[in-house]
């Protein structure tokens, strides 16, 4: 990405950094933002808008951004950090609100944090919808994640690492309150 010439383009850059990959996408200077592409073939639109990031997704063949946008407040992610974990655009556009928002605002935790979180036997539903975030984010190719059902004591969950392996490791966690989605 360009050096950033103006407050605007620094603070959109800040974002981007701090939600994406920067490395693993394709950026390409906008009128008036940027258009990031990632491997899958995902693109989006980028503008900061009145002290907030407004992403639109292309969807079109000739780059003119869908009807939709999503106003994203700036300071979403205080603490600067910059995630371990991504997801593609095209993941990231499908995401019910609820969990868009949860991805913008929390980082995608690592296998360790999800493992302490699901071997404390109880997980909010925030620290449910980082879990889900988290397999989302490629680990369902190696991990299990799914309802395992209902009983006298509520939803559980089961985790299974390193599924269907010799090194499989299941744990068995129970909601605290189920996210609405």
């Amino acid at each position: 990405m360009p050096k950033a010439k103006t407050i605007a383009q620094f603070c959109l850059h800040r974002f981007l950094e701090t939600h994406f990959d920067l490395e693993a996408v394709r950026i390409t200077a906008a009128d008036d933002g940027v258009i990031l592409e990632d491997s899958a073939g995902g693109r989006a639109l980028f503008q900061y808008q009145e002290g907030a990031v407004v992403m639109q997704v292309i969807r079109s063949p000739d780059g003119t951004p869908s009807g939709q946008s999503v106003s994203l407040s700036f300071a979403v992610n205080p603490d600067k950090t910059v995630r371990r974990s991504y997801l593609t655009l095209q993941q990231i556009a499908e995401l019910p609100a609820a969990l868009f928002s949860h991805y913008m605002t929390y980082p995608i935790p690592t296998d360790e944090e999800v493992r302490r979180l699901a071997q404390a036997g109880r997980v909010s539903g925030t620290d449910y919808m980082s879990i889900l975030l988290w397999y989302l984010a490629g680990n369902y190719e190696q991990h299990y994640l799914g309802l395992g059902g209902v009983d006298s004591e509520g939803y559980y969950i089961d985790l299974i690492f390193h599924h269907r392996t010799l090194r499989a490791e299941h744990i068995q966690f129970y909601l605290e309150d189920v996210p609405q989605f």
